[in-house]
């Protein structure tokens, strides 16, 4: 599963964590709240809410689990703001938890200026001490 499209990822999170037995480790990536930073100011219809770091470390206690948050920011380019979306589909992403407004991705078809898209992916190890 991809855990960032859950309908409610902290709850999800808090689960993952109880089941986590003593010593393990859980290793796991996601985009995280800036993903997508430039679609969110122009299409705020168009996105999903990712997971946010911040609430993710208050829930990892430090005095009951290890854990290793990383960010590596990822770019790729897009002829289109159509052709990125296209993209999502192809690969399994397109669900969203949001109302979509169809006459906003009608005119996205109209939209032939090239994107920069940015992934924000968060890697996290997770060890229950």
């Amino acid at each position: 599963m991809s855990i960032h499209w859950s309908s409610d990822f902290i709850k999800l999170f808090k689960s993952i964590l109880k089941s986590i037995n003593k010593d393990s480790i859980v290793l796991m990536s996601f985009p995280n709240s800036n993903s997508f930073s430039d679609i969110k100011r122009k299409h705020k219809t168009l996105t999903n809410d990712f997971p946010n770091n911040d609430e993710l470390k208050l829930l990892l206690n430090n005095q009951k689990y290890y854990f290793n948050l990383k960010n590596v920011n990822h770019k790729k380019e897009f002829k289109s703001m159509f052709a990125f979306l296209k993209s999502l589909k192809k690969i399994g992403a397109n669900a969203s938890k949001k109302k979509t407004i169809f006459r906003d991705l009608y005119n996205l078809r109209k939209d032939n200026e090239k994107v920069i898209i940015n992934f924000d992916i968060t890697y996290l190890l997770i060890r229950k001490l």
